[in-house]
């Protein structure tokens, strides 16, 4: 292999761990108490959250994700959702810290920050 052709393949393995680390996020979450929650189907499922490259799931919950930003280490994720019938326009902040999924949300004008857990 020529030395171009190896710097372009370590240029390629750069960038897709770069990608894989940025939305590290991706994946089936649960909430700490309830490991079992993993069991379950997207939407379905209490304590369990599941974000794809396009939409998150949370219980009775769905919502498709608009636009992603880095705010240093952290991703922003502007979302129109629909949960119980209703739409709303949604914005969460994620960061995985450590293995674990740290989100924060505003919550009746409240910022709060929940830690979950990678299902297996």
């Amino acid at each position: 292999m020529s030395k171009f052709g190896i710097f372009a393949c370590a240029l390629l393995l750069s960038v897709s761990a770069a990608h894989a680390q940025q939305n590290g996020w991706i994946g089936r979450w649960h909430i700490p108490e309830n490991a079992a929650a993993c069991n379950g189907k997207a939407g379905e499922s209490d304590g369990l959250l599941v974000y794809t490259a396009t939409e998150m799931f949370g219980i009775e919950n769905r919502c498709r994700i608009l636009s992603m930003a880095r705010k240093g280490a952290k991703t922003e994720l502007k979302m129109r959702c629909r949960g119980e019938g209703s739409p709303s326009n949604d914005t969460e902040l994620l960061e995985v810290v450590g293995g674990k999924l740290q989100r924060t949300v505003r919550i009746n004008g409240k910022t709060e920050t929940f830690t979950y857990s990678r299902c297996p």
